[in-house]
């Protein structure tokens, strides 16, 4: 299967919508301000990875569940290359997963 110029268009879109949310929840955690870029990019990559992944048909376990990976990853390569604790960089990821999967799918995240 191969995206299309739309699909490939929302994709970007929503990678760069992806590391604003992110963005945000790190300033909402008062992540240190070195750390910023970084965290937007962790969280735009993990959202990037999960739609990629439901674009092939994957469902959202699935589909979180592959995401996860390079998430994790990427929170790893940022952690080490600034000596800050991963947790720094996965938090506000996780927020913007948390919070917007659930809209998606029209259900509660919390029963």
């Amino acid at each position: 299967m191969t995206l299309t110029n739309a699909q490939i268009g929302q994709l970007a879109a929503q990678f760069f919508l992806a590391g604003a949310g992110t963005l945000s929840f790190a300033v909402l955690f008062a992540c240190p301000k070195r750390t910023l870029p970084c965290c937007a990019l962790v969280g735009a990559v993990g959202w990037f990875v999960y739609e990629l992944a439901v674009l092939y048909g994957a469902d959202a376990a699935a589909a979180s569940l592959i995401a996860v990976i390079p998430l994790s990853l990427a929170a790893r390569i940022c952690a080490v290359l600034l000596k800050t604790p991963v947790t720094v960089f996965l938090l506000p990821s996780a927020m913007v997963a948390v919070t917007t999967i659930p809209a998606l799918l029209n259900v509660s995240p919390v029963k």
